[in-house]
């Protein structure tokens, strides 16, 4: 077999380009050039391949122009997914922001209460004790009062005694120029 016809044997075995693949889509247009790459024949001792040049060659000036609007599509899918992170993280600063805020407001009311607890406790002690103070201090008031009056009433009593004792005394002795018969007065 010569040698053109190995070759309109191989070209007729290679996968054929049939027109634009669906929707000009890069991957598509690379599915088919692998395609014609594979069902290429290998040269002997040479490494290389038989392929159908002229259909490899539109498959790559189709990809090229297919390129810049998937490039395009690439860059808007890219751009929507950085705005998306962005707002994503934006949103989740805040929340964590917020989470923090109240967190810091729990703890520093938590100190409040623990701090009024504290003095409350304080103040509660210092009343006791302050009560305590001066239910002693009224109960040494009293005791005093009381052995003062004690005291004054076994004063009172013993002047008493003796003004009983000095007028009953008196009482039985005649006074001096007086009759105990006469009346004052006429």
């Amino acid at each position: 077999m010569e040698l053109r016809e190995k070759i309109a044997a191989i070209t007729a075995a290679e996968p054929r380009d049939d027109g634009p693949p669906s929707g000009s889509d890069p991957i598509e247009y690379l599915d088919r050039l692998e395609a014609i790459l594979a069902a290429g024949r290998t040269l002997p001792r040479m490494g290389g391949a038989w392929v159908n040049r002229q259909a490899g060659l539109r498959l790559i000036g189709r990809l090229r122009g297919s390129l810049p609007g998937a490039v395009v599509r690439a860059r808007k899918v890219l751009q929507e997914r950085d705005e998306i992170l962005a707002g994503a993280r934006s949103e989740a600063r805040s929340i964590a922001s917020e989470a923090s805020r109240q967190a810091e407001a729990l703890v520093e009311d938590s100190r409040l209460v623990e701090m009024a607890e504290i003095r409350s406790k304080a103040i509660v002690q210092q009343g006791e004790a302050r009560a305590q103070e001066l239910i002693r201090s009224a109960q040494r008031d009293a005791s005093t009062l009381i052995s003062q009056t004690e005291h004054s009433l076994d004063l009172l009593k013993s002047e008493l005694r003796e003004i009983r004792i000095h007028y009953l005394t008196q009482d039985m002795k005649p006074e001096a120029g007086h009759d105990p018969g006469e009346t004052d007065g006429n």
